[in-house]
């Protein structure tokens, strides 16, 4: 059988194999979910619903936007344990500031993207001596001649273009290259708490 790996699997590996062996091996999930992957979670579905919203001919407004955040927000936090690591810090820091985030979105960026989307939250893949290399980039855009590969962030530090991080977005940026053909790409960081962006070329 062919076996598949992601950048997700190896960052694990090499953080803890341990935790690598009873997440991907043992297939044991983890009991609790953190507050700052739960509002990136939440962050991300509202982005999506946006585009999506966008290609079917519709463009939400400010107000929408912030009432399919909180839709999203209240569904998905009835069922999952999540947990605030921080002290002196509840849910409702992280709901307040991930959401301002969001709607300054969609107010400096999503309003004014004119670019086409070709591809969102979809799988991407790469062949690697026999092995499929795999993940699922946010948003793929073109405007024009030029295809960008973007992620969404919403961590509260940026890294560096040579840094670890931008290897899972490179990645995804080789594979779409391999499967279409195409000799160069954008890969961009949208850093949607920081209002960041950071971009790079890949030949």
């Amino acid at each position: 059988m062919r076996e598949h790996f992601s950048y997700s699997q190896l960052n694990s590996f090499k953080g803890c194999k341990k935790a690598y062996w009873y997440r991907y091996v043992e297939n044991i999930p983890w009991p609790t979910t953190s507050i700052e992957a739960f509002s990136g979670s939440v962050a991300h579905e509202t982005i999506e619903w946006l585009y999506r919203q966008r290609i079917s001919g519709t463009s939400p407004d400010r107000k929408k936007t912030e009432r399919q955040f909180n839709a999203f927000w209240s569904r998905d936090i009835k069922k999952t344990d999540v947990v605030v690591p921080r002290q002196g810090i509840n849910q409702t820091h992280y709901r307040n500031e991930v959401k301002r985030a969001v709607i300054d979105f969609h107010s400096a960026i999503f309003q004014l993207d004119r670019s086409e989307t070709i591809m969102l939250e979809e799988k991407v893949s790469i062949d690697i001596d026999g092995n499929e290399y795999i993940g699922f980039v946010d948003r793929i855009a073109k405007s024009g001649s030029k295809i960008t590969v973007i992620d969404y962030k919403t961590s509260r530090s940026t890294q560096g273009a040579d840094d670890d991080d931008w290897l899972q977005l490179r990645a995804y940026a080789v594979a779409f290259m391999a499967t279409n053909l195409i000799e160069n790409v954008d890969i961009c960081y949208e850093y949607i708490v920081l209002g960041e962006t950071y971009r790079a070329t890949i030949n």
